[in-house]
């Protein structure tokens, strides 16, 4: 017993996807669907994988799952190395031990002392 019913199509822009859905299904054709007893779902039988799946959409989200393991990667890598590190590592230079010169900046002496020069005339 035949199933007869109407169907519609993605909604589309572009008068090539409609024009080529028609040609593989002409008006009044016979097709076999596949459906969902317990939803609206249906999939029409033999379409191609380009029409069926949204491929765009896959590709994007693989390159981002690509990227972003990548950096997964590196961070795990990167932490493994800061835990073969000793407890009281650190990375910035020893206090220097020489004394204060001339060249230093005024900034860094807390002992700044300040000198009074008079000249003296003739």
């Amino acid at each position: 017993m035949p199933c007869w019913g109407i169907a519609r199509t993605r909604s589309t822009d572009s008068p090539a996807i409609a024009n080529a859905w028609l040609l593989r299904h002409r008006l009044n054709s016979a097709v076999e669907i596949l459906h969902d007893p317990n939803g609206p779902k249906i999939k029409i039988v033999g379409e191609p994988s380009w029409v069926v799946y949204p491929w765009t959409g896959i590709l994007r989200m693989s390159a981002w799952m690509a990227f972003f393991l990548t950096f997964l990667n590196i961070t795990h890598r990167r932490l493994k190395f800061l835990e073969t590190l000793p407890e009281d590592y650190d990375a910035s230079p020893p206090p220097s031990s020489r004394p204060e010169g001339p060249n230093d900046l005024v900034g860094e002496s807390p002992a700044l002392k300040v000198s009074t020069w008079r000249v003296a005339k003739r």
